[in-house]
């Protein structure tokens, strides 16, 4: 009885921590938002995307990059609600 208890309360953690784990995941992926000067407004699906340096993102002769090598890039800003 006491192997029992002690396996319920370990599955009972990993749950919670995997829980927690992809809720806040999902939270930081799904927050993110940054303005910019120019709007643009895209419905896709439930979600609301707003481009607001232009009309689309231009990727042309793109390839893996470094982050210092990205950084010096064109930045693009958008916004992604959930509806």
């Amino acid at each position: 009885m006491k192997n029992e208890g002690k396996n319920a309360l370990i599955i009972t953690t990993i749950m919670t921590i995997t829980l927690i784990t992809v809720l806040s995941v999902s939270y930081g992926f799904l927050s993110v938002s940054q303005e910019g000067e120019k709007k643009q407004k895209v419905v896709a699906g439930v979600f609301n995307v707003e481009f607001k340096d232009g009309e689309t993102i231009k990727l042309n002769n793109t390839y893996p990059m470094t982050k210092e090598e990205g950084m010096n890039t064109k930045a693009y800003t958008f916004t992604i609600e959930n509806k």
